[in-house]
């Protein structure tokens, strides 16, 4: 994924759900992609349709919360990807240990907690649909790192365990480093002890 365009917000609102619609709609053509490798890797076909169904879901998201930016003043850039060329079942399973078992479980946490706590109610809508489909792509990873760690060395299933805790480490650091605007208080932000917190339940 290169990075986003420089876009132009009428409130830090509007950007940040640019942001996330931006990263939904990436997400798309990356579940569709893992659909193809998990076949080509041999995994179960309930995975692969696992990770088509959320590719379809993603789409939804990126609707939904494209809604919410632009309400806000917000425009979404168009995703630009580069060349990808079908992962090894090990690199694809370090991935999926970074960003799946890490980011994507707490992207689920983070839409509960949105959905719970957003000011607004179209964003507490919004967020309660997103984090139901989002529990189940974190479902997918876990269960994707638990099938490949069968299947890989036992130096590889080791750095796929290391990969995770990084995953989490990094976490950490992206969270503490800035609270929340206030601004964006109406999106049901969790202050940085409190995201923290979430974080947390990943590594118990």
């Amino acid at each position: 994924l290169r990075p986003r365009g420089r876009t132009r917000a009428r409130t830090r609102l509007g950007d940040h759900f640019a942001t996330v619609a931006h990263l939904e709609s990436a997400a798309v053509p990356a579940f569709f992609e893992l659909a193809s490798e998990l076949a080509l890797h041999g995994a179960p076909p309930s995975m692969s349709r696992a990770a088509r169904r959320s590719a379809r879901q993603e789409i939804t998201h990126a609707r939904l919360v494209g809604r919410l930016a632009r309400r806000f003043g917000g425009e979404v850039p168009v995703v630009e990807r580069g060349e990808t060329a079908p992962r090894s079942l090990f690199e694809m399973a370090k991935d999926n240990a970074f960003e799946g078992c890490a980011r994507e479980a707490s992207g689920a946490l983070l839409a509960a907690h949105q959905a719970a706590h957003a000011r607004d109610p179209e964003v507490r809508w919004t967020f309660a649909q997103i984090a139901r489909d989002e529990a189940q792509h974190a479902l997918l990873s876990l269960a994707l790192h638990d099938w490949a760690r069968s299947r890989v060395t036992d130096v590889e299933r080791r750095l796929l365990d290391e990969a995770r805790e990084a995953g989490i480490a990094s976490l950490r650091v992206v969270l503490s480093a800035e609270e929340p605007d206030a601004s964006l208080s109406i999106a049901g932000l969790p202050s940085t002890t409190r995201a923290n917190d979430l974080v947390d339940t990943l590594g118990a």
